[in-house]
């Protein structure tokens, strides 16, 4: 869950929705479809699973709170002091490389790959609540989440693994390269960017 989660849902900080400023990282395994055919299944699955374990690490370092996963990937998020000191939600990205990269030898022997991953992270309000009765979790919900996803979704496109809002990299000390404003679907508005991590 993350530092401090489980206090405030005991405490039931979250019971009525509430305003929040947050950052969040979307957070993907790259060419899902394609591995999932390759490997089968189960194999896959149990590739998800490692490559979740491994994101633990990264997660306690930098304080981060995983908010759900999606499948292959997972949704992470931070309170501003938390994401922003020592940048650490860029940090993490480093950090998961670094892990991978660590493990490689066993990925190829169990999978006969390593797995590669982008990111996007943006930051802003969202409406954060505590929702179900027979199964209770805090949820976020807004705008913010889906920007965040979007930016991700350039990666490709881009040239880079990860990439940033430019309204969060004014606030990081390593603010990345300049990659220009892009129309994000769905929204009315052109975003600016800024990358790290380039591709071969």
């Amino acid at each position: 869950m993350g530092p401090g989660v489980l206090w405030r849902w005991f405490t039931g900080k979250y019971h009525n929705p509430r305003p929040e400023e947050r950052v969040f990282m979307f957070l993907d395994i790259r060419d899902s479809t394609t591995l999932a055919e390759q490997l089968g299944d189960l194999r896959f699955s149990a590739l998800v699973r490692d490559f979740m374990a491994d994101l633990s690490n990264p997660v306690i370092a930098t304080r981060a709170e995983v908010s759900h996963y999606i499948g292959d990937e997972a949704v992470l998020t931070w309170l501003p002091n938390r994401a922003f000191r020592d940048d650490a939600c860029v940090r993490l990205y480093r950090l998961m490389r670094d892990r991978i990269a660590l493990k490689a030898p066993y990925y190829l022997k169990h999978y006969g790959l390593v797995p590669g991953f982008k990111a996007g992270i943006h930051v802003g309000t969202s409406i954060v609540t505590e929702v179900g009765e027979v199964k209770s979790e805090i949820v976020y919900h807004g705008d913010t989440l889906n920007t965040t996803a979007r930016i991700q979704g350039l990666c490709d496109s881009l040239g880079y693994d990860l990439l940033v809002s430019e309204a969060l990299a004014s606030r990081l000390k390593e603010p990345g390269h300049p990659l220009g404003e892009h129309k994000l679907k769905g929204k009315a508005e052109p975003i600016a960017v800024r990358g790290f991590f380039s591709q071969p």
